[in-house]
């Protein structure tokens, strides 16, 4: 049984569904966790890697998901696929990340 409780504006369900969780639930959940790294301790890695906020969140998906399209990062990232494709060429520069050229697709 899926029992659900009221917190706030949103509803939060139990653990023994976590596909219940609704939006609200899990933007919550996202916030609990990035407050566990102070913003300081962010700062200071952002710093030392010389990387930008959306380069860290690009190599973060790049990393769980392994090779995408500049289009399918675009995608998950919600940017339009110019600003992904520099956002990309960025990384590349610093060696973060290779590309791939496409044999059948010389976009």
């Amino acid at each position: 049984m899926n029992r659900t409780q009221q917190t706030g504006s949103t509803t939060a369900a139990t653990s023994d569904n976590p596909k219940a969780l609704l939006l609200g639930d899990r933007i919550h959940l996202v916030l609990t966790m990035i407050s566990h790294t102070s913003a300081g301790d962010m700062l200071s890695i952002m710093a030392e890697s010389g990387l930008t906020m959306p380069q860290i969140v690009t190599l973060h998906v790049l990393r769980r998901a392994g090779s995408y399209t500049v289009s399918a990062i675009a995608e998950r990232l919600r940017l339009s696929k110019a600003a992904t494709s520099h956002l990309i060429e960025q990384l590349v520069v610093k060696g973060f990340v290779t590309r791939i050229e496409d044999s059948v697709d010389r976009r």
